[in-house]
């Protein structure tokens, strides 16, 4: 339906009836000359109170505004007068990047250690010293053909003694059983610490990492190792005295690029001198193999402990050492410098330097298990700037564009699960 045509108003309808009585008239035959229509009484009251209004309300949004800026200039003078009065706080770094802050973490998943019966190398004694967090279970060298004993553990401690007799040979249905279970834990992302003569099981099993040319067993002797990665060096200092108490003892003689060396040195090998590694990390798979051509036994000073201490965080973290290496790799990065640190409630907090010799991209990567701890990493570049993040498990932080200069990094210990948490600190650059 159309809707209904609207009405005129009274004074349309005056209008209208005016122009009636004109044509009227015209029509009588009176001239017309331009003669005006005039608004009748009710017309001409209406136009009256319709400008009436518009003045008053003209004057009310005038009044409005003039009140509304009042009370904008007075702001302003209050702001500025408070601003005087209230004393600036010191520049200080300017935070350009952070995490929201993680939930709490859950209850702490112990590390799964195993360590072989004690005969020339006592690491249960020295991981018993390092606290709780470390509890070992004994582990017989002669079940290392099971893989499912393997599995139970993180971390498999072969610490210096014979190879099984029926493992020398290299045949049979036992060494298969071994070489292939050693094989997978290791490949599946277990850590296998082996030292000195368990270099023979690795000889075994991994014969394809061995470098046979440089694998020239020492003498007994005192020697003065160098230490080669930044992040020892921190610890230990460039050199350290070590002693082998007994000849025919293995060097670290691993090929590959992908070997991580901690320690290397000269020394005595039946009337020559022999330069090889005596520490070192090699990734296998998802997991990876450490070996050291010395032991705790003979190690006592207080420099020797600490380095004993740092090559069981290098062994409890190997894994994570691996991933960050991946993790470094498929970006593009190489990895500048790597510390093996640990945080107790006592010693939260540990810090260390890094130089960048010109401008670029950097990554720090803070790695460590999952397993109760809640870490934060502060990184404080030469500008001043500030970068920081916290989690649970391993945490990866870009810094585009880093001018050159020192970076700070410090991590803290928001939580731990058992004393002498380890985590590392790797910082790679592009």
């Amino acid at each position: 339906m159309r809707p209904p045509a609207p009405q005129a108003s009274t004074a349309q309808a005056s209008t209208a009836q005016a122009s009636t009585a004109q044509a009227s008239t015209a029509q009588a035959g009176t001239p017309q000359l331009g003669v005006p229509v005039s608004n009748s009484p009710g017309a001409s009251a209406a136009a009256s109170a319709d400008s009436g209004r518009g003045v008053i309300g003209w004057i009310i949004d005038i009044a409005l505004t003039l009140l509304l800026g009042g009370a904008l200039l007075a702001v302003f003078a209050v702001d500025a007068v408070l601003a005087r009065l209230t004393p600036k706080a010191p520049a200080g770094p300017m935070l350009v990047e952070s995490t929201t802050p993680v939930a709490t973490p859950s209850v702490a998943k112990r590390l799964r250690l195993a360590v072989t019966p004690h005969k020339y190398d006592d690491m249960g004694r020295l991981l018993g010293e390092l606290g709780d967090g470390y509890r070992y279970d004994n582990l017989r060298v002669e079940d290392f053909d099971k893989i499912d004993e393997l599995r139970k553990y993180d971390v498999v401690f072969a610490t210096c003694g014979e190879t099984p007799d029926e493992w020398k040979s290299a045949s049979g249905s036992s060494f298969e059983a071994f070489r292939r279970s050693l094989r997978t834990y290791v490949e599946e992302g277990g850590t296998l610490y082996a030292s000195d003569w368990r270099m023979q099981l690795l000889m075994l099993a991994f014969p394809e990492l061995i470098d046979q040319e440089k694998l020239k067993p020492g003498d007994a002797q005192e020697m003065t190792a160098q230490v080669v990665d930044d992040g020892l060096r921190e610890v230990i200092g460039p050199d350290i005295h070590l002693k082998f108490d007994l000849p025919n003892w293995y060097p670290a003689a691993f090929r590959g690029r992908e070997v991580k060396t901690y320690l290397r040195g000269t020394y005595a090998a039946q009337g020559a001198r022999v330069e090889s590694p005596l520490l070192v990390r090699i990734p296998v798979g998802r997991g990876a193999v450490v070996f050291t051509s010395f032991h705790n036994e003979k190690q006592n000073s207080r420099t020797e402990l600490e380095l004993l201490k740092y090559l069981v965080f290098a062994t409890v973290t190997a894994r994570v050492q691996t991933e960050v290496s991946e993790t470094m790799l498929k970006g593009g990065f190489s990895s500048a410098k790597q510390n093996l640190l640990s945080a107790s409630a006592d010693t939260p907090t540990a810090s260390s330097t890094y130089q960048n010799t010109a401008e670029g991209t950097l990554k720090f990567v803070l790695a460590f298990e999952n397993q109760g701890a809640k870490l934060r990493i502060e990184v404080v570049g030469p500008d001043g700037q500030k970068h920081v993040r916290e989690g649970v498990e391993t945490i990866q932080l870009d810094i585009p564009s880093a001018p050159a200069g020192d970076f700070r990094y410090t991590v803290t210990a928001l939580q731990v699960p058992f004393e002498n948490f380890p985590f590392t600190v790797t910082v790679g650059r592009k």
